[in-house]
């Protein structure tokens, strides 16, 4: 009898004249499937036993994938930059840049030097939610496609946010949270004072509410510089580490691009270069008080807003977003 039989086909099954197919491993039931590889045979069945047979000889999976490596659509290296570029009808700057201080001071809770500074950062966390939920909520109804305020909260990846890189560094330190505090709220605060007076009535009610709530958090985070700068060495020190840290991280506060440019000429956003002077001078003040001395002008880093981040987003996005990831569509 002519022909080969299913031994020859299954000895000649990862012969290159074969159409490759792609093997996906799935080690667990409910995991995510994975690349494990790739095998040449005559058709999917073939497949799936030539996998089975390499890629789980010692039960490392629960179940395998196979897929024809030409029925694969992919980008190639020449679409990288202008495929993986954030698109710019989908900035969702403001509400992350409230979160990720939100996260970062909620991680104090039960870790306070007191523990009345315990309460005070974690109700200062709980303000900053509160206005990132304002936002998250209004960007949801205007978005031309369907969102909600808790999938663009906790479902974007790292590429997805453009939060500003000085909100996403760690806490280090009490007097680094506190310093790192007070730069922001210093922003904050006078970001709100123009914001109330936008021409979008919604923007302008959130910047209103949450003026009372910045004003407090740099009064907070202020005088406990102030403190910690005129105290002992130790303290001194820390302090003026804190502000050598994070110092080349605000000029990605004052980032503006296409969009900012276009809603500032419609009375909805600001300029943020005609804060900036105001900012300047607030933080200066506070420094002067603390004896706090900006020694490094040059090492500036930006690229909050091109979704270009530090390490360290990765880190909080994993344990902000466990739950919803999880346990999709979870509510209390």
């Amino acid at each position: 009898m002519s022909g080969k039989s299913t031994n020859d086909v299954a000895v000649n099954a990862n012969d290159f004249s074969f159409p490759q197919w792609e093997v996906f491993i799935q080690e667990k039931s409910g995991s995510a499937f994975e690349h494990a590889g790739s095998v040449h045979t005559a058709d999917k069945k073939m497949a799936l036993q030539n996998a089975r047979d390499i890629y789980t000889r010692r039960c490392e999976g629960r179940a395998i994938w196979v897929v024809q490596t030409e029925n694969i659509a992919s980008t190639t290296r020449e679409d990288e930059e202008e495929f993986f570029d954030p698109a710019v009808d989908k900035i969702y700057r403001t509400p992350n840049f409230y979160k990720m201080p939100a996260g970062r001071l909620a991680e104090w809770c039960s870790k306070g030097p007191t523990l009345e500074e315990d309460l005070a950062m974690t109700n200062i966390s709980l303000d900053l939610i509160g206005q990132a939920e304002a936002f998250y909520t209004y960007a949801a109804t205007i978005s031309t496609t369907e969102t909600t305020a808790d999938s663009l909260a906790f479902l974007r990846s790292e590429r997805e946010y453009y939060n500003n890189l000085l909100v996403e560094q760690p806490n280090g330190d009490f007097a680094q949270t506190m310093m790192k505090t007070m730069l922001v709220s210093t922003f904050q605060k006078h970001l709100y004072e123009a914001l109330s007076n936008s021409n979008d009535e919604t923007i302008k009610g959130i910047a209103a509410k949450a003026l009372k709530e910045v004003k407090y958090h740099f009064r907070h985070s202020s005088e406990w510089l102030i403190r910690l700068g005129n105290g002992t060495n130790e303290s001194l020190n820390r302090c003026q580490f804190a502000l050598n840290e994070l110092w080349r991280f605000t000029n990605d506060l004052f980032v503006m691009n296409a969009i900012d440019e276009e809603l500032n000429s419609l009375g909805i956003a600001i300029n943020l270069n005609d804060i900036y002077n105001l900012w300047k001078l607030s933080v200066d003040e506070v420094l002067v008080a603390a004896n706090l001395t900006l020694t490094n002008d040059d090492n500036i880093i930006i690229g909050g807003y091109n979704a270009k981040h530090t390490e360290h987003l990765d880190h909080i996005l994993c344990e902000m977003q466990y739950l919803q990831r999880v346990h999709p569509k979870a509510s209390w």
